[in-house]
């Protein structure tokens, strides 16, 4: 039943029509950071670590052209990796991590997801388009490198990207998800409450904004969330998460950890905060990860990447 307007008049009414009205503005301005291309962070490519690299472009499942590197490692394994980056504005703030698995062994295809750098789009999904930018770079590494199978490193933004990516594609053989966020709602409301904001507040807004963000981006995002993919991975994952994370909560991991079925593993790093394991504790983080990624990559064909 429509409302009639005398029900705008009375004091209740006029709150309620104040408290829509300023729910729309949030929505409407929340979206818009939420969706927006980003200052790309401070330049840092592989020269900066020594690394041998080819500056590289390749095109999104849907015709977004995409930039990244092709780093060799110094002394090769005959495994690959795919790094997705997080919501920084640029692949550059991955940079020093990607070099880190370059020289224990790995190739390393470091790109920009549209919206992000110097690849082209317009709007930022949180992976219900990105996750066609990593099928786009899968299939550069297939047509240029002859390259079958590949590992996902995601932090962030880029491990829920690597887990819908890996739910697609039988090409992924590994999953390392850092900082993977349970469900975009709940990152936002997070992000709220670190400005100050009780939960309760915080969740009108966060629900306003993950509108007014689907509707301007024609797709609905929480089509995107994690947790909705978690099950349908065909390969390893290994979930990274910090326990002081302000965006995902010890329950929304495990809960993506226990999604994921039998051949998922959690790894909760006490101190750490969002995808920051590494700077807490970078000697077992590193071993971990390598040993992770070595023991399933290494156990089917690849090819003599160049």
């Amino acid at each position: 039943m429509i409302p009639r307007l005398s029900a705008f008049k009375t004091p209740a009414g006029i709150i309620g029509a104040a408290l829509l009205a300023l729910l729309g503005l949030i929505g409407w301005r929340g979206s818009t950071v939420l969706l927006r291309r980003r200052t790309p962070d401070p330049p840092d490519s592989p020269a900066n670590y020594g690394l041998d690299y080819d500056t590289v472009s390749f095109t999104s499942r849907d015709g977004i052209l995409l930039h990244g590197w092709w780093i060799r490692p110094p002394q090769p394994k005959g495994m690959t990796l795919v790094i997705c980056h997080g919501h920084n504005g640029s692949m550059d703030g991955d940079t020093a991590q990607a070099a880190r698995l370059a020289k224990a062994g790995f190739h390393v295809l470091l790109f920009n997801f549209r919206t992000h750098g110097t690849s082209g789009g317009e709007q930022v999904t949180f992976g219900a388009r990105e996750h066609l930018d990593v099928l786009g770079a899968l299939d550069w590494l297939a047509a240029t490198q002859g390259i079958r199978r590949a590992g996902l490193v995601g932090f962030s933004m880029g491990a829920g990207v690597a887990l819908i990516a890996a739910a697609h594609d039988e090409r992924v053989a590994a999953v390392v998800a850092d900082g993977t966020i349970c469900r975009l709602r709940d990152a936002i409301t997070g992000l709220a409450r670190e400005r100050g904001l009780p939960a309760w507040v915080a969740r009108p807004p966060a629900a306003a904004i993950l509108l007014a963000a689907s509707l301007r981006a024609r797709t609905w995002l929480p089509w995107a969330d994690p947790i909705r993919w978690a099950a349908e991975v065909r390969c390893p994952v290994l979930f990274i998460h910090g326990e002081a994370d302000p965006f995902v909560t010890m329950e929304g991991a495990r809960m993506l950890a226990q999604a994921a079925g039998t051949a998922a593993k959690l790894w909760i790093v006490p101190g750490a905060g969002h995808r920051d394991a590494y700077l807490h504790s970078p000697t077992a983080y590193y071993e971990r990860v390598i040993a992770f990624l070595e023991r399933y990559l290494a156990a089917g064909p690849q090819s003599g990447a160049g």
